[in-house]
């Protein structure tokens, strides 16, 4: 089932097709490509307010005593000693902080709830939303502690499980030139398939930190980046260990916690929902099949396919740093996918009491691992993430998980001095440079004297004479010889193309007539929307920071974030 991990570019595959510099950036969808166009993508209906999607996921998080009922039944659940236990050991691996060990000590103590929210561990921390989400989380778990008053910690999931190497390899950089850079580690020689947790650096990492140094090598505190990376991005350490590393240094005074599920110790932890996920497949799956036609009915996108009777976890058959498979079923066995081998179900269930390593959650498993684990109040979710909520809930109520509030995640686009400047040259706002190229100019074109036509409506002044002659011509030829009528549609489809293509000949000419717009437009947008993707979607911390500042950076994204706020905000530096 579902075989990805919920990260916030949970869309894998629909990557934003408008030039080099989109094709550079992170995906920026929100929906799957099985979608249909018929279909709305979830996460705006619900941000909208709609009620088809509210239907299928309540939006609590908008409501203070919503929130507050929620704090207070997941601060009814106490931790497992044993999860205490592991968690403790993992921030023991950090940079010191007395907010963290406040932090463990109200979870231990009882009393105390979580909000959460969880990333793929991307190189030098990925694109900025990850930023942006360890930031909210912080933020939303001081908020809902003050509405409350019951202490809630913040927490940020590392999504170790996932095997997709190639999504976080690299990061994004505003270059020398203007231009995004993609900056990427060169592999090891763990497989192709396993998990990323099993993955450690070689000296391939040292060749990608310099060149992220000579990527912004002209940025004012390029120095101060590369001496934050360097102390965690080393050969050796895993890419898990580094991320944690670096934003658990600029989180240190807030006591952000970390939780690497890909331990012996937390898969222990999990290994009944995951036995679970394989004795009882077939009915999970059928409540998720279910589920998925009656979003579908209500005219919503399903954000993950369901594969019928298929386990909601991945088989690692050759040992837990080995290669991970999807199960598929076959009568009494399971194929592992894309391969011939299988493994029968009595083999499995025996090998998951064993070593519950072997095993690892698929995306529509893992959030219920985390509720099952973590006296969770709420989570901070990306739009994809909001959609895999909508489908999860009937499976909260079938494996007795207590389901938190789900809440939108901050979002951000930083803006300079220059950038503010150009945009009110060009009279836009930070939100009005995304999208198609074109579609921008068209916004900003004027019509000038002299010009013969409106190049949104060339093609139909150059072709209405030419059907109405065309017609009255084809009414007396097919009455004379009914076999000129193919002729005649033939020549009607050949001369709409002809003109069709010239129209959008001239309206480019007419777009990029004007140098000095496009270059400002062009200068505007690679800042803020290169390619036309969202800027936080692209440019990873490094790039931003080194443009403005570690310090000054978070500063303003926490002078700015507003919890529970589903629009991008500005970040005026």
């Amino acid at each position: 089932m579902g075989g990805r991990q919920p990260g916030d570019h949970a869309t894998r595959g629909h990557r934003a097709q408008v030039g080099t510099s989109a094709r550079l950036c992170y995906n920026a969808g929100v929906t799957r490509t099985h979608r249909t166009a018929a279909l709305r993508a979830f996460a705006p209906a619900w941000l909208g307010g709609e009620r088809a999607a509210r239907e299928f996921l309540p939006a609590g998080f908008e409501e203070r005593e919503a929130r507050v009922a929620a704090v207070r039944r997941a601060a009814a659940r106490r931790c497992d000693p044993a999860l205490l236990a592991a968690l403790a050991g993992q921030q023991r691996r950090l940079p010191s902080s007395a907010a963290r060990d406040r932090h463990l000590g109200m979870l231990a103590g009882g009393g105390a709830a979580t909000v959460v929210s969880g990333q793929q561990v991307g190189l030098f921390t990925g694109p900025a939303f990850t930023l942006y989400k360890a930031a909210g989380v912080v933020a939303t778990a001081k908020r809902l502690s003050e509405e409350s008053g019951v202490p809630c910690v913040p927490l940020f999931w590392l999504q170790t499980e996932d095997h997709d190497w190639p999504e976080i390899d690299h990061c994004i950089v505003r270059g020398p030139d203007g231009e995004p850079r993609r900056i990427t580690v060169h592999g090891d020689d763990a497989p192709a398939r396993a998990s990323v947790a099993a993955r450690t650096f070689d000296a391939g990492i040292e060749a990608a930190l310099d060149s992220l140094d000579e990527a912004l090598a002209t940025k004012p505190h390029a120095a101060d980046v590369a001496a934050l990376l360097r102390r965690h991005y080393r050969c050796g350490e895993s890419p898990a260990s580094a991320f944690r590393g670096v934003l658990a240094e600029l989180f240190a005074d807030e006591g952000l916690l970390f939780l690497d599920p890909r331990t012996r110790e937390v898969a222990a932890l999990a290994r009944p929902l995951l036995e679970r996920s394989l004795a009882e497949a077939e009915p999970l799956a059928a409540v998720l099949v279910r589920r998925a036609a009656t979003i579908e009915a209500a005219g919503l996108a399903v954000q993950v396919p369901v594969r019928e009777g298929a386990p909601l976890c991945f088989f690692h058959p050759d040992g837990a740093s080995g290669p991970r498979y999807r199960l598929e079923p076959r009568g009494d066995h399971w194929r592992l996918c894309d391969t011939d081998r299988e493994v029968s179900r009595d083999e499995a269930l025996r090998l998951i009491g064993e070593d519950p390593l072997r095993f690892s959650s698929s995306a529509l498993l893992r959030p219920l691992v985390q509720d099952r684990l973590l006296p969770n109040a709420m989570y901070l979710a990306g739009p994809g993430e909001i959609a895999y909520f909508a489908e999860l809930a009937p499976l909260y109520e079938a494996l007795d998980v207590a389901m938190p509030l789900v809440a939108p995640r901050p979002s951000f686009c930083v803006t300079g001095a220059g950038d503010r400047r150009r945009l009110e040259a060009l009279g836009l706002g930070f939100a009005d440079v995304g999208g198609a190229r074109d579609e921008v100019l068209a916004r900003l074109s004027r019509p000038r004297e002299g010009d013969a036509f409106d190049p949104d409506r060339v093609a139909a002044a150059l072709t209405t004479d030419f059907h109405a002659r065309l017609d009255e011509f084809a009414a007396r030829a097919v009455a004379l010889d009914e076999n000129l009528g193919r002729p005649i549609d033939k020549a009607r489809a050949a001369v709409e193309h002809a003109v069709a293509r010239l129209a959008d000949k001239y309206r480019h000419s007419v777009l990029y007539r004007d140098a000095v717009l496009v270059e400002r437009l062009d200068r505007v947008r690679a800042a803020l929307a290169p390619g036309g993707v969202p800027q936080e979607r692209c440019y990873g911390f490094a790039s931003l920071a080194a443009e403005h500042g570690i310090a000054e950076l978070l500063a303003a994204i926490r002078g700015t974030l507003e919890p529970f706020d589903a629009t991008t905000r500005e970040v005026r530096l």
